[in-house]
């Protein structure tokens, strides 16, 4: 359920989204009430997330979601849990000031250890803008792209029984220049697989079909998509592959 069609049943119902299962005092609310904002399922609340993440001096990170009222359910996304991990900095990240009252990043406060508590946010954009960015090797695409992708047929419109492909592979002049598949200029790519409801052009969407180091095994298919993090007033590192489910 989207959160637009939660508010409007509420709203039909004379009620309000759920903002927090525990009363300002602490107390539980009653049962009778549990039954629809209850720690244990989910709901839409009419809070905004704010995910942060705590930097170590080694530049190691730990995420911190440590929404209010929750804090005993989630201990892993409390501050100075020991659920660190490294990340790919683009250069420096906030460490403490000499004076211990302050970090080397806006919109960071100093912590424990000595680290830095950060606000953060999520930037996906475009690897390449264009196909005369593309590397004629295919290590470099490599080093810009990592998020993965199905094979393009996978991506489907779907109008009852009407079923149409959501991509198309490009076949014009500029593509087939640099694809291996009719000997362009990059090797090892194979195909430049366009949405056809981007008119044919470039952008996050665009799948990169990629031939496997292994002779023999399926080609490998991946997003034109570089996704960082934006840590305090403009310090990144790359996304990290996450497999858990976030707190909010």
């Amino acid at each position: 359920m989207t959160l637009e069609s939660a508010k409007n049943r509420c709203k039909q119902k004379g009620g309000v989204q759920c903002s927090n299962p525990i009363f300002p005092d602490g107390t539980w609310i009653s049962t009778r009430e549990k039954k629809t904002c209850n720690f244990k399922m989910n709901h839409w609340t009419e809070k905004t997330c704010n995910v942060q993440v705590q930097v170590q001096h080694s530049g190691t990170v730990n995420v911190v979601d440590d929404e209010e009222g929750f804090k005993s359910n989630v201990p892993e996304y409390q501050k100075n849990t020991e659920n660190i991990f490294r990340v790919r900095w683009s250069g420096s990240w906030p460490t403490v000031k000499q004076d211990g009252t302050s970090c080397t990043s806006d919109f960071c406060v100093p912590s424990f250890g000595p680290s830095c508590i950060c606000n953060t946010t999520t930037i996906d954009e475009p690897a390449f803008t264009g196909v005369s960015m593309i590397p004629s090797i295919k290590s470099e695409i490599l080093n810009k792209i990592f998020v993965g992708s199905f094979e393009p047929s996978f991506y489907r419109n779907s109008n009852g029984s009407n079923q149409t492909n959501m991509y198309a592979k490009c076949t014009d002049a500029t593509c087939t220049a640099v694809t291996g598949e009719t000997g362009g200029t990059t090797t090892g790519l194979v195909a430049i697989w366009y949405r056809i409801d981007s008119n044919m052009t470039m952008n996050m969407d665009t799948i990169f079909e990629i031939e496997s180091d292994i002779a023999g095994n399926t080609n490998h298919f991946l997003f034109n998509r570089h996704s960082v993090v934006s840590v305090g007033n403009g310090m990144k590192f790359r996304n990290p592959p996450k497999f858990n489910p976030m707190f909010g």
